[in-house]
This record gives structure tokens, C-alpha cells and sequence, in this order.
């Protein structure tokens, strides 16, 4: 099995800038900054951490050469149909959340916003492990 400098270094990066950030949320509490800061570095941390995962299985479905066991392709392919039927239902909430409301407060349209992107990201990392097993069977 090769090894991949490249993938290993996305995702560490991914993973490092992930962690920056929960620092400086935690930073910025015991700092006394006002709550808004706190509160949006923590919801943007809680956030990325749900594309965490889902990246890393797209870099190995895009870098990696064929579906090696144990790998991070193989990981992705055997979690394809999950990906894609809980980002169709977050997706199809996110876009209820999105119908016009006279009510609806911004925080809601915020939340279908990220619903709709985090669907359809799922989708695509499922379809796009679906074809690569289509192409490369092992």
C-alpha cells in the first residue's frame, strides 16, 4: 500500500485548523470577549467538525488509486448509502427550513442554509464513493 504525503497532510491540516478555531472559542471566553464571539466561533467550530469526516473520505476517494482494504476509499464506499440517505434528509430539511415565513427568525434561515450545504456535501461524497466502487470493484 502506498502512501499518500498528500492526503495525510489535508487532512491533518483539516483536522489542525479545526482545533485552532475550538481554541480560540475557548480562549475567547476565558478572555471575558462579548458572548456574540464565543458564541460564533463555537457554532462555526460545532459546524465544520460535522464536515470533518465527510472531507476526509472525499480527498481518499479522489487521491487514492482503487479501493484498497481498510483504506480511507474503502471507509467512504461502505458508508456511501448512509451518506446518502441521511443527506437527503438533511437536505430536505434544510430546505423546509427555508420556505418563507413572516415568523421565521435569521437564525432559522442560517440553519437551512447550513442543512442545505451539509446535504448536499453528504450526497455528493456518496455518489461520488458509489461510482468509484462502480469503476474499481474489490
Amino acid at each position: 500500500m502506498r502512501h499518500r504525503p498528500r492526503l495525510r497532510v489535508g487532512i491533518l491540516v483539516a483536522f489542525g485548523v479545526w482545533l485552532a478555531l475550538m481554541a480560540f472559542a475557548i480562549v475567547a471566553q476565558a478572555a471575558g470577549a462579548p458572548p456574540a464571539v464565543f458564541d460564533t466561533a463555537a457554532l462555526i467550530w460545532a459546524g465544520a467538525g460535522l464536515f470533518l469526516v465527510p472531507t476526509s473520505w472525499l480527498l481518499g476517494l479522489l487521491l487514492e488509486e482503487g479501493i484498497a482494504p481498510r483504506s480511507v476509499s474503502w471507509h467512504a464506499v461502505r458508508m456511501a448509502p448512509y451518506l446518502l440517505i441521511v443527506g437527503s434528509l438533511v437536505l430536505i430539511v434544510g430546505i423546509l427550513l427555508l420556505v418563507p415565513s413572516r415568523s421565521a427568525a435569521i437564525a432559522l434561515r442560517l440553519a437551512g442554509g447550513w442543512a442545505i450545504a451539509w446535504g448536499g456535501f453528504a450526497l455528493f461524497v456518496g455518489v461520488t464513493a458509489l461510482r468509484k466502487k462502480q469503476r474499481k470493484p474489490n
